[in-house]
């Protein structure tokens, strides 16, 4: 399949902030990586979707947070924490949230009905397979562009 992907001139554009806004912008016609972005585009009726595969794992990955334990306003952290996981924000924000009291997105099932590969630390720290999938990927859709801090 990304054989077919690369000839119809997909590329690979660096951090996944500017991928989110080159597609909502009509751009570049898709990303790998959007499932905690793209809603405000899609609430604000930009043509954009997420698709989990029916046949492959989708990568998926979580946002943590913490307050480390010499921080500077510790409390300030905490009000932080407090105010982006409370409920109401969490709502707000309308993604897949970590809270078991959020539904999904609309229109979605939750997170874990989907076929996903849930190893992401284990995936990130594997220098010699995340170097040969660069290389692989570069393969099908060419090397990136618009790297900005990306190395």
């Amino acid at each position: 399949m990304l054989s077919a992907v690369g000839k119809l001139g997909f590329k690979i554009t660096g951090p996944i902030a500017f991928n989110i806004v080159s597609e909502a912008e009509g751009k570049n016609a898709a990303t790998f990586d959007a499932t905690s972005t793209i809603w405000p585009f899609r609430r604000a009726g930009q043509p954009v979707q997420v698709a989990f595969s029916e046949v492959d794992e989708t990568p998926v990955f979580s946002l943590t947070g913490g307050i480390f334990k010499d921080a500077p306003h510790p409390n300030a952290a905490k009000l932080y924490l407090s105010w982006f996981l409370a409920k109401e924000q969490q709502v707000r924000l309308g993604n897949f949230s970590p809270r078991l009291d959020i539904p999904p997105p609309e229109g979605f099932r939750p997170l874990t009905s989907y076929k996903i590969a849930n190893a992401y630390r284990e995936f990130v720290t594997d220098d010699k397979l995340i170097a040969d999938l660069r290389k692989r990927m570069e393969g099908y859709v060419g090397p990136v562009v618009n790297a900005g801090g990306v190395r």
